[in-house]
């Protein structure tokens, strides 16, 4: 694991560009999360703990998923899937379920 991917898994976080040059060397496992129909964010899966890609200071975030692919353009990925999560018992005014209700497919990037 290089020093940049280390020193940032503490922060929970990783830079777009910290993780495009991670992955010349190795591989890496994402997760593309959309909570809502038109917000797609994305998380490196790195050995089960998860950290947020940040593009700059603010999280990447992107309207579609056609858009987040072109995003990561440059980073080369191993494994890659998509994680829809609903908060449909919440609209409803039931408690939400323990990990919330979610649907997740690989997808290819």
């Amino acid at each position: 694991m290089t020093s940049d991917i280390a020193q940032q898994e503490n922060n929970g976080a990783v830079t777009l560009q910290a993780l495009i040059q991670h992955s010349g060397r190795s591989a890496v496992d994402l997760v593309v999360v959309s909570s809502d129909p038109e917000f797609y964010s994305v998380e490196q899966d790195l050995d089960g703990v998860r950290l947020l890609v940040f593009d700059g200071k603010r999280p990447l975030v992107t309207r579609s998923l056609g858009a987040m692919k072109r995003a990561l353009k440059g980073v080369r990925c191993r494994r890659a899937s998509l994680r829809h999560v609903t908060a449909f018992d919440e609209m409803i005014g039931m408690p939400s379920a323990a990990g919330g209700a979610l649907l997740e497919i690989s997808i290819a990037m």
